[in-house]
């Protein structure tokens, strides 16, 4: 459809330039006519993209991409926030001769997660001794502390996915700036509470699976994480590209 409409001759020299979204779910027959989140879902997804663009969700590609051909392919444009939709939704994007591929970020609720993000993994130094050590009453207001940093300083960073684990925590950012500006705020604010933090931070290839990241870039993270003196940030050759030298990082190959 979107090559025909390209192809085609418009009164007046206009360009017809239509929005497509393209989901599969189950619907339901009521009162002659379909219904179901599914078709709700499509209508949200199709919100989030330009004319002439045709967006796509897993659904379809897991279910599409066998029979594909004449030189058809799905690309993923990352996670997103969608409107009444459930969590992160990964979108695609139908590429293919004579269907154009320029087009601006996709509209969602906020700047959503490309595929391939910036990585930021934390680790409080020496917290679960100090815990040990403790009463259980210091050591669950240490821990939660340490939660609270890492929350609100993902907060004012504007990330796009965090998961606390224990004494540190996994954080993903489409914008490597602030991903950097999150570890140095995370590292300042633990300061406070005398917990000194490794930080590795890396640029990679992210994919989710049940909302969960997977790949090969997170182990690069927590291996940068783990070699990181005390309140520095290790960052990998890839994220170096895109931060400028400072004081406080040390690049090295994991």
């Amino acid at each position: 459809m979107q090559q025909l409409l390209n192809k085609a001759d418009w009164p007046g020299n206009l360009a017809l330039r239509v929005r497509v979204a393209l989901h599969a779910g189950d619907l339901t027959i009521r009162h002659g006519d379909y219904d179901g989140v599914a078709i709700n879902h499509a209508a949200r997804l199709r919100s989030t993209c330009h004319g002439g663009q045709v967006v796509a969700t897993r659904a379809v590609v897991d279910l599409a991409s066998p029979s594909l051909d004449n030189g058809l392919t799905f690309e993923s444009l990352g996670r997103h926030r969608v409107r009444d939709a459930h969590g992160w939704v990964e979108i695609f994007q139908l590429c293919g001769p004579s269907l154009p591929t320029g087009f601006p970020p996709l509209l969602t609720l906020d700047t959503g997660l490309p595929p391939i993000a910036t990585i930021v993994a934390l680790d409080g130094i020496g917290v679960i001794k100090r815990v040990d050590r403790s009463s259980p009453e210091e050591g669950r207001a240490l821990l939660e502390n340490l939660v609270e940093v890492f929350a609100s300083s993902f907060a004012a960073s504007g990330g796009q996915y965090i998961k606390q684990v224990v004494d540190g925590c996994i954080a993903l950012f489409a914008d490597p700036d602030d991903a950097l500006a999150f570890a140095r705020r995370a590292r300042k604010e633990a300061a406070v509470h005398d917990v000194s933090l490794r930080s590795g931070l890396h640029v990679g290839r992210i994919e989710f699976v049940r909302d969960e990241p997977i790949g090969a870039a997170l182990s690069v993270a927590h291996a940068l994480q783990q070699a990181a003196p005390p309140d520095t940030i290790c960052i990998s050759p890839a994220a170096a590209a895109f931060i400028d030298d400072n004081d406080d990082l040390v690049t090295i190959q994991p």
